[in-house]
């Protein structure tokens, strides 16, 4: 069983005129971990965990991330958002909650945060902070623009 010691924020925008998972792709890039095996978790910060700059593993990799993403065709405005809650105990767990909406990015991070506030309170967990990423794109092309917020664990 494996249990994350470390976690970073990422974030990107991927845009393709022709395939929703071309755009996907970029968008994973763009966040700098393209790269690697994504395979894409529940929203648990494991204990004591702590964050780091960049992602410290070779590519090719699998890497764990919960992650927002949105993708839209045409003109319009999305944005996904990212937020964990850091307990004050370093012995409990974190919550992490992904949203994305056709909203500006103060919006989808406002609503993450919501939801690790309900959450972790919920659990009866005290939070210590609560760390949030978000990012917010408007295009009048008619191609495909994906938004992504993850937190990857490793």
């Amino acid at each position: 069983m494996h249990l994350a010691s470390n976690f970073t924020f990422v974030k990107g925008i991927g845009k393709d005129g022709k395939s929703k998972l071309l755009s996907f792709d970029t968008a994973l890039c763009s966040a700098g971990i393209g790269n690697y095996n994504v395979v894409r978790v529940s929203s648990i910060l494991p204990p004591k965990a702590v964050k780091k700059n960049s992602v410290e593993v070779l590519k090719g990799s699998v890497l764990y991330v919960a992650y927002a993403t949105a993708t839209i065709y045409g003109a319009g405005r999305i944005a996904s958002s990212i937020s964990v809650g850091i307990p004050k105990s370093p012995s409990e767990i974190g919550v992490i909650m992904e949203y994305s909406a056709p909203n500006d990015r103060e919006s989808v991070i406002e609503c993450s945060r919501e939801m690790v506030k309900k959450s972790m309170e919920f659990r009866g967990i005290t939070l210590k902070d609560i760390l949030s990423v978000g990012v917010e794109e408007v295009q009048e092309e008619q191609q495909y623009l994906t938004t992504f917020a993850g937190i990857v664990l490793w």
